[in-house]
């Protein structure tokens, strides 16, 4: 992430100096106000971001050191096998779901628009549509590979910290600016594992300025013969995040709005 943020910066301040660079402030300015409002937009998305991502990049590295850190778990081959399976098959599921559904409500907006607004362009909208669905259909086979890829390549551990977990080289934070914890549970049976979830805030419409919250589900597994442990943590996360502190505050539909 902040290699992202480190070249989302560089980006911006090479638009910025393009139009210097190139001498290309002439008549027409309209295409160097664009670069150098793109740079600009870029450039203060970078420094907004940055103490956000430096920040968790700093917790992240005192959890890995063994700091405010509640466990760390091992797994053999085996138990990371099982686990990397589980975790596409759920994947692919999703992915499918999301795809079915996007790809109806795209079929349906085409059709509302060739038969109501258009037919002259009933061609044009229909391969647009085409397009987007096969696009999205790529995208739903291709996610949960690389997420796979990713996950066989290990390495086959998770440390968990009470607002942040590592777990097979992908990191998660349930504090912060957007981030909420909502609840962890322990989960037996056949594939033993914690279950945490969070959400994440994000803007649903730009225009309107609409945020929702995104659930994000975590199945952490339980090596074998850490069952207690794993009892031990959900309870002190559901203290931590949920206990007391958060009692005393009223619900968030019961607050005054600023």
């Amino acid at each position: 992430m902040l290699a992202s943020i480190l070249m989302m910066a560089v980006v911006g301040i090479a638009l910025l100096l393009l139009p210097h660079v190139y001498g290309i402030w002439g008549g027409d300015i309209g295409l160097p106000m664009m670069s150098s409002l793109l740079g600009i937009v870029l450039l203060l998305s970078a420094v907004l971001v940055s103490p956000l991502y430096i920040g968790q990049f700093r917790r992240l590295q005192r959890l890995l050191r063994g700091e405010e850190r509640l466990a760390h778990w091992t797994y053999s081959p085996e138990e990371w096998r099982d686990h990397v399976r589980a975790e596409y098959g759920e994947q692919r599921q999703m992915a499918r779901a999301n795809l079915w559904f996007l790809g109806g409500t795209i079929a349906v907006v085409t059709v509302i628009l060739v038969v109501f607004i258009d037919r002259e362009a009933a061609g044009v909208m229909v391969a647009s549509a085409a397009g987007l669905v096969a696009l999205l259909t790529f995208v739903a086979i291709m996610m949960p590979r690389l997420t796979r890829r990713r996950l066989q390549r290990g390495p086959y551990e998770a440390h968990i910290g009470e607002d942040l977990l590592y777990l097979g080289g992908q990191t998660h934070f349930w504090s912060g600016w957007t981030s909420r914890f909502e609840s962890i549970q322990v989960v037996g049976g056949a594939r033993p594992h914690v279950e945490i979830v969070y959400s994440d805030l994000q803007v649903s419409n730009p225009k309107a300025v609409s945020l929702h919250r995104v659930g994000v589900h975590l199945n952490v597994p339980i090596p074998a013969g850490r069952e207690a442990e794993a009892q031990t943590i959900a309870e002190r996360l559901e203290r931590r995040w949920r206990g007391t502190d958060r009692q005393q505050k009223p619900p968030p539909n019961q607050r005054r709005r600023q």
